[in-house]
């Protein structure tokens, strides 16, 4: 019977590793994602921003900040 138990704890385990690793890797994998899609994502929002403005905005380079006021996304522009 103590075999029984050993597996049911270890069933318990593999569970709770999952519950815990699932999220983590999904958040890991969105912020890669944004990180490697950096470029496209501001060039989408320059658009939307130009369509609304009078003027054309024009950017040198951008960085995108996911933890810096977590959580909310920071996109710093440089020589605007």
């Amino acid at each position: 019977m103590k075999w029984l138990k050993f597996f049911k704890a270890k069933r318990v385990r593999r569970i709770m590793l999952a519950i815990v690793m699932v999220p983590t890797l999904l958040f890991a994998v969105v912020v890669g994602v944004v990180y490697a899609k950096q470029d496209a994502i501001v060039q989408e929002l320059l658009v939307k921003m130009n369509a609304d403005f009078v003027g054309a905005v024009e950017l040198k380079d951008s960085h995108i900040s996911l933890f810096e006021n977590f959580p909310y996304i920071s996109i710093d522009f440089e020589e605007t």
